[in-house]
């Protein structure tokens, strides 16, 4: 008697099937899908496959290609089946397990800060990792709202915060909470009398890394570029200021200083 060598190539009415396939990536996370192919030869009729344990899909049918992904880890069995004909791969396929940890960042959007009071100050709110995680917005502790953005009334000294509950399936945790924001508002002046700027001090000049400041009833300064954008803003209660300017690029500058009665405005030069 003979007994013949397992084989995965069978004849049947003198046909035989060569059942095989290919698959992608022998190595995964439960958080990428993998790509399985029949290369069986000849082509058959029916497509059976099993993919193993915790696949999605579990199973299938047609030559594919077919994206599976796995939600548990280890070493997985796949099987397929060509017109009665089957092959099985055994630990041929590692799913290991990923750590996506979801991350929420806000940021103040408006153009100055500290924000001008009683204005509104924008805040937007950027997440990795987080799939497409609802967004909660709180300020001083409380709910404000929802969204990838906030508008909120520029009260002084109020905490924002955002929260994204996650549902990415490689979340390592579903709530995550982001950094947060102090509003820092002050008392802003429009449509107010230009002043004479003789009224006012500004020493040395050029200066490089304290500008001093002097005159009556100042509350308010501002440095701001040489195409009009304010720089930095500060309130005052004394008649002399020390404008701290170490920071600032060398070029030219102005100051706008604020008084109950109206403004004026300096050239300086930072060196």
């Amino acid at each position: 008697s003979y007994t013949s060598p397992q084989t995965t190539a069978f004849c049947t009415s003198g046909q035989g099937i060569n059942v095989d396939f290919t698959i992608s990536s022998l190595t995964a996370t439960n958080c990428e899908s993998v790509t399985f192919t029949s290369t069986s030869n000849p082509v058959g009729t029916n497509y059976d496959w099993d993919f193993g344990i915790d696949a999605t899909p579990a199973t299938a049918t047609g030559s594919g290609p077919h994206d599976v992904e796995y939600s548990s880890t280890g070493k997985k069995i796949v099987s397929l089946t060509v017109d009665a004909f089957s092959a099985t791969k055994t630990d041929i396929l590692t799913i290991t397990d990923a750590k996506a940890v979801p991350t929420i960042t806000i940021e103040l959007r408006n153009e100055t800060f500290p924000v001008c009071l009683d204005t509104v100050a924008t805040f937007s709110a950027t997440t990795t990792d987080a799939g497409t995680g609802t967004i909660e917005w709180f300020v001083e502790g409380q709910s404000a709202g929802s969204g990838d953005s906030i508008q909120v009334n520029s009260i002084n000294k109020n905490k924002v915060q955002a929260k994204v509950t996650s549902n990415a399936v490689c979340a390592t945790s579903n709530e995550v909470e982001s950094n947060i924001i102090s509003i820092e508002s002050i008392k802003c002046h429009t449509g107010m009398t230009m002043l004479n700027p003789v009224a006012f001090n500004i020493y040395p000049n050029p200066a490089s890394d304290v500008l001093m400041v002097e005159g009556d009833d100042m509350n308010q300064i501002e440095i701001i570029s040489p195409l009009g954008k304010v720089i930095s803003k500060m309130e005052l209660n004394n008649s002399k200021h020390e404008v701290n300017i170490s920071h600032l690029a060398n070029g030219l500058y102005f100051i706008k200083i604020y008084t109950d009665n109206g403004y004026a405005v300096k050239e300086f030069s930072k060196k």
